[in-house]
């Protein structure tokens, strides 16, 4: 993969450089970009203890949540996608800029072949699933993935299929996710299917 554009001398997504072998010449792992992470926090994490709504600044989190598309964007614009959305792969530092990590578990193509990560959170999964491997349906997951996130970053964490209501659907997020299709925000029903409070 090409490596992505540094900003301010950082870079953006952390891929495996080259292949290191042991001297029989089997797999031992990949070398990368070394990244501090004493200077860096999973986005999650950071937006449940840095973005709350008072002490925070909302430019901050607009910030974040640009900065995490274009990250995105730079895997998908080479022809790639996510898939593996674990939270501890997307870090933040303090001046917002994002790095991804683990990127040896993304789908990657080159060429015609590609080399199919196997990892999903239910969490961010679309109600389709997330278990198509066909690249371009990797990355229609992953603009789905991308719009939970940036919703959780602008809305102080909050999981944007977290409903409550008659009809809401209990459980985890991925039964929320399944149960939830006719989504709370769009069209509040109170008593029925709302925002939760």
């Amino acid at each position: 993969a090409d490596a992505a554009p540094d900003v301010k001398n950082k870079t953006s997504i952390i891929w495996p450089e080259s292949v290191i072998n042991d001297s029989n010449g089997s797999f031992l792992g990949y070398s990368m970009s070394y990244l501090d992470h004493d200077e860096v926090r999973p986005v999650n994490q950071y937006v449940g203890e840095e973005l709350k709504w008072d002490p925070s600044d909302p430019e901050d989190r607009y910030r974040l949540a640009r900065n995490f598309a274009l990250a995105i964007d730079r895997v998908h614009e080479q022809g790639h996608g996510v898939g593996d959305w674990n939270n501890d792969n997307f870090l933040v530092a303090d001046d917002m800029h994002v790095t991804l990590i683990d990127t040896d578990a993304f789908h990657i193509q080159v060429e015609q072949n590609v080399y199919e990560g196997t990892s999903f959170l239910p969490r961010y999964t679309p109600p389709e699933g997330a278990r198509d491997n066909r690249i371009r349906r990797v990355r229609e997951a992953d603009r789905f993935s991308l719009g939970v996130h940036l919703f959780n970053i602008l809305m102080e964490g909050i999981h944007p299929y977290l409903a409550e209501g008659e009809d809401a659907k209990p459980g985890d997020f991925e039964a929320m996710i399944q149960g939830n299709e006719r989504f709370p925000y769009g069209n509040p029903d109170p008593g029925k299917l709302e925002p939760h409070s």
